[in-house]
């Protein structure tokens, strides 16, 4: 009696156990939960449709059926183009979605208007993209389609008689070139003298943004404290008469209201006065000799360059 209970019991629990998984089971297929079954609702590989499927950067639902490229026993891989970086393409997707580099025109558009009316600033050109990066391909760069060059502004004041005479009265207030260079050192001090001038325009923001330029000055008379002063300040002492000087214009000591350039920075072919800013006393006139230019080649070692301020 015992041996046959045992093996009703056991039947019946084999029974039961059948019956809870075939109830699982339709649970599953009524719930919509069944993986399995999703693949079989995808096309066989990136070619299986009516069109290849074949989607741009990252996209999680360009899916298809299919083993992957680095998963030869997967049921599911992917045909966007972001599945060559992960390795996860469908065995086809270089065959139906070819590499699409970016194509550029060869040629560049026009020129950008500068970006400042006076001075310094900058201009633009582009290159037309031709044929958009797709499927991996190499994408068009900044680089490849967007230059930048520094331009100068030409709608700056212009001089009209009026200036002219206004400019033949002032004076141009020098000091050696070499004296103005100090503001790119470490060593200098914006409490010295001189330089604390510097120091104050240099830091002003609202300077003028526009390129330093400079001219040819002949020096046609010097006054005589200017000698007596040259054992303190050896430069003067190449400072005579008829002697040729460069003369330079920079950033820091363009004023905004006589159009953005230096004071006393003379009329060409006219006498006018210049003064020496660290030698008191020491002043005379020089006649500009050459236009005015941005290539500037002054050399603050020669002792004939100095700067207006």
């Amino acid at each position: 009696m015992k041996t046959k209970r045992s093996a009703t019991t056991l039947l019946f629990q084999m029974s039961f156990v059948v019956v809870f998984f075939a109830a699982l089971s339709a649970a599953a297929s009524t719930s919509g939960v069944d993986e399995t079954a999703a693949p079989h609702r995808k096309p066989i590989g990136c070619g299986g449709g009516p069109e290849p499927m074949c989607c741009q950067g990252k996209n999680n639902s360009c899916v298809a059926r299919g083993p992957r490229l680095n998963a030869p026993t997967a049921r599911v891989c992917f045909c966007d183009a972001d599945c060559t970086t992960y390795g996860d393409c469908c065995l086809d997707y270089t065959d139906q979605c070819p590499v699409v580099d970016c194509v550029v025109d060869e040629e560049w558009g026009e020129w950008s208007e500068c970006s400042a009316k006076c001075g310094q600033g900058l201009k633009h050109r582009n290159k037309t993209i031709l044929v958009e990066a797709m499927n991996g391909g190499r994408r068009c760069h900044s680089n490849d389609t967007t230059q930048t060059a520094v331009c100068v502004g030409s709608s700056c004041k212009v001089q009209r008689a009026s200036d002219r005479a206004i400019e033949l009265e002032e004076t141009g207030r020098i000091i050696p070139a070499t004296f103005a260079t100090w503001r790119h050192d470490k060593r200098y001090s914006p409490f010295q003298d001189i330089r604390k001038n510097l120091f104050d325009h240099y830091g002003d923001p609202t300077a003028v943004n526009r390129p330093a330029y400079c001219a040819q000055f002949e020096v046609t008379d010097i006054h005589s404290t200017c000698r007596k002063m040259a054992k303190t300040a050896e430069w003067l002492n190449k400072l005579t008469k008829g002697t040729r000087v460069c003369v330079e214009c920079q950033s820091f000591a363009m004023q905004r209201e006589l159009g953005g350039r230096c004071r006393g920075h003379g009329v060409l072919n006219r006498q006018t006065q210049w003064k020496a800013v660290t030698v008191p006393g020491c002043h005379g006139k020089w006649r500009l000799v050459t236009q005015h230019t941005e290539q500037c080649d002054c050399d603050p070692t020669d002792g004939l360059s100095f700067t207006l301020v």
